[in-house]
């Protein structure tokens, strides 16, 4: 068991090819769905399995001892299993200032670390540019 995590491509942007009368839309997510089945993902991460989220979480905590309720800890990092939550983009900046202060306080030899924060602003960037929340699956 993990945490992943992933942007939907927005119904406006799909190819042309996509017929757009065979589709479904979720109105949460932003996710569509072909008759076929097929999904239109315009990027997803693997943020780790569960021991990894935790020591994430730990790490990104302490970095982050200035802000009581990090969203990075209460809505990404609380749980290596959490699917079905979404980041709406209200929170984007939020998360974006928290990123950068984890950046400016952890130590740059922490690759783990680094990679999250980088995996995660890629999210970040792809869910203001398809216009829908980072969902977690």
């Amino acid at each position: 068991m993990g945490l992943d995590a992933r942007v939907y491509i927005n119904l406006k942007r799909l190819p042309a090819a996509v017929d757009l009368k065979r589709v479904s839309v979720d109105s949460q997510t932003g996710e569509v769905v072909a008759d076929t089945g097929q999904r239109f993902i315009a990027l997803e991460k693997r943020l780790g399995n569960s021991a990894r989220v935790q020591w994430l979480g730990e790490r990104v905590a302490g970095a982050l001892t200035q802000i009581p309720s990090s969203l990075l800890i209460t809505r990404v990092l609380y749980s290596g299993t959490h699917s079905g939550d979404i980041i709406e983009a209200a929170d984007l900046p939020q998360l974006q200032r928290e990123i950068q202060m984890v950046r400016e306080n952890t130590e740059s030899d922490e690759v783990e670390v680094q990679r999250f924060l980088t995996d995660f602003e890629d999210l970040l960037r792809a869910a203001e540019e398809q216009l829908n929340p980072i969902v977690f699956v």
